[in-house]
């Protein structure tokens, strides 16, 4: 009888371990899951923020670039068909448009990184037109001493209009994907963002 004794509480003790070995297994599992899921929730907030920073970045580019080329646009006619302003305004002006437009394409690379390839494909479109425009300016420049600068400044001045709309719809779309995506790893949002 003390043996039958001696057995059953060897094998309700071993019951019992097993049974806290599963607890415990079960409970490190629910933990590992619990910091997986931490560091995914990390990863996604990270790579969000890498995302809203390529935007603002290449946005900011974008932005700089359009208003060295709105300053051609006031400088320009002025100097050329006015003969007012100073000709080092335009030719700093358009230095600095090209010096802009430089620095745009080391954050349309760094954009395209980070973003989908539509966003990308919008983007570069904005980018080519820039340059785009910085060649009508200079043609437009250039046509004066030589000859009629009327067909290369409507050329600037459409570019110029569909710039200036790109940019406003290409925000707009950001901003869309932006809030669209603040809740899936995005930080809590501030009370200036609601």
């Amino acid at each position: 009888m003390a043996l039958v004794a001696v057995e059953t509480g060897r094998r309700a003790n071993k019951a019992a371990l097993d049974a806290a070995r599963e607890a415990g297994r079960a409970q490190v599992e629910a933990a590992l899951a619990g910091v997986r899921l931490q560091l995914d929730g990390q990863r996604e907030d990270t790579l969000w923020q890498a995302r809203r920073d390529a935007y603002a970045q290449f946005l900011n580019g974008i932005e700089n670039v359009r208003m060295a080329l709105v300053h051609l646009a006031v400088a320009g006619p002025r100097y050329f068909e006015e003969g007012l302003g100073r000709g080092n305004d335009v030719g700093e002006g358009l230095t600095q448009a090209r010096e802009q437009y430089r620095h745009l394409l080391l954050r349309h690379s760094a954009l395209r990184l980070a973003v989908d390839d539509p966003e990308a494909a919008d983007a570069e479109r904005l980018s080519r037109l820039a340059g785009r425009l910085i060649e009508d300016f200079d043609e437009y420049a250039g046509a004066f001493p030589a000859g009629d600068p009327t067909p290369s400044w409507h050329r600037f001045e459409s570019g110029m209009d569909e710039l200036r709309d790109g940019v406003e719809e290409w925000a707009l779309h950001v901003r869309g994907r932006v809030q669209e995506h603040r809740g899936v790893g995005a930080p809590p949002s501030r009370p200036a963002d609601d």
